[in-house]
């Protein structure tokens, strides 16, 4: 069982699947890693969806009742101080993927540096 924070799916999970699913795994922790990830999507479209409903309550609209963008593409809120505590707490939340932690053997595994090893420790047992 793994439990880790919607805030540290969003930004640690995501990003570091992304890559890592790319690279060639040891055929059973191909299939934990597929596992696990199967579970986080499925777990992922509940906060994925809250945050985009936050962001259509506290967004700034146009004159077409569309969410306003800045040049550098982040969302213009109207309520800034209420998004960031509402969504403070989506982000706190926990959430638990009933998978068991995906057994990786550093010895045969692909080669990924020690910042994505310490990001994958809430997910793996190493051998």
């Amino acid at each position: 069982m793994i439990e880790i924070t919607n805030v540290y799916f969003e930004q640690v999970i995501t990003p570091l699947f992304t890559e890592l699913l790319q690279k060639k795994w040891h055929i059973k922790t191909a299939y934990a890693l597929a596992r696990i990830t199967e579970k986080l999507q499925t777990e992922g479209k509940s906060y994925f969806q809250l945050r985009d409903q936050l962001i259509k309550k506290y967004g700034k609209k146009d004159g077409n009742g569309e969410i306003m963008i800045t040049p550098k593409g982040q969302v213009e809120l109207e309520d800034v101080i209420n998004f960031n505590k509402e969504f403070q707490e989506l982000q706190e939340i926990k959430i638990t993927i009933d998978v068991p932690k995906a057994d990786v053997n550093l010895d045969t595994g692909p080669d990924i540096s020690v910042q994505e090893m310490l990001l994958l420790f809430p997910i793996i047992n190493t051998s």
